[in-house]
């Protein structure tokens, strides 16, 4: 959700861009149009993205404990944890771009720097790659980042490869392709929606390894206490 998110947000300068830059209108109107767009995603994934991921975990957690629930029911077994993932994802959200605001502030570029900052966050959110299943499934949501941490913590290695394969690769791939195409932006548009259409086949099965990582690891607990 968060690179759907990071996406999106880059449409205003990709704008801006375009209205200093020598491109036609049409240009000008579909980056228009795509901000527009963007923009009410963002507030719809504001709204519904954080307890949907969350009912998701419910969904296939159900699955494995041979339950048939729907989407809808899952859904409806996330009350009240809204603004515990919304705090969380925002905490981790601004962990993980520490590394940009910093370079930016001082200035810092470097060849494909952006390859950095990808690892960086990979590092980050992997070291709270749990926090979906640990509050969707547990009953205490309290100190939810603390819990997670603690749980990754012995396996951080191995979740963080985890990581790479199933998010960041993605991600690396589509920014070395996008630096490639700066100057072309009907490319660009292209290029993006290839990467959501991937990401889209591969989301499921990320969300599956999230929650059997997270079913491990509480058997795991549970032995050790």
């Amino acid at each position: 959700m968060v690179s759907f998110l990071v996406s999106f947000a880059l449409l205003p300068r990709i704008f801006i861009d375009l209205m200093y830059e020598d491109y036609s209108g049409t240009d000008v109107l579909l980056a228009s149009i795509l901000l527009l767009i963007g923009i009410i995603l963002i507030i719809l994934f504001i709204i519904w993205g954080p307890k949907l991921y969350l009912a998701i975990a419910v969904l296939i957690n159900s699955l494995f404990d041979g339950k048939k629930i729907t989407l809808k029911e899952a859904y409806k077994q996330t009350e009240g944890k809204y603004w515990s993932i919304l705090g969380s994802l925002i905490c981790i959200f601004l962990m993980g771009n520490l590394s940009t605001f910093a370079f930016q502030s001082m200035n810092i570029v470097f060849t494909f720097d952006f390859i950095f900052h990808i690892l960086f966050r990979a590092y980050v959110w992997s070291s709270f790659y749990l926090i979906y299943p640990v509050i969707a499934l547990e009953q205490k949501g309290k100190n939810a980042l603390g819990k997670t941490r603690r749980m990754v913590k012995r396996n951080h290695g191995a979740i963080l490869v985890l990581y790479l394969l199933t998010t960041s690769l993605l991600n690396i791939i589509y920014s070395l392709a996008s630096t490639m195409l700066e100057n072309y932006f009907i490319n660009i548009l292209a290029l993006t929606l290839i990467h959501y259409t991937i990401f889209f086949f591969v989301f499921p099965f990320a969300q599956t390894v999230i929650v059997v990582v997270y079913r491990m690891l509480i058997i795991n607990e549970t032995f050790e206490d």
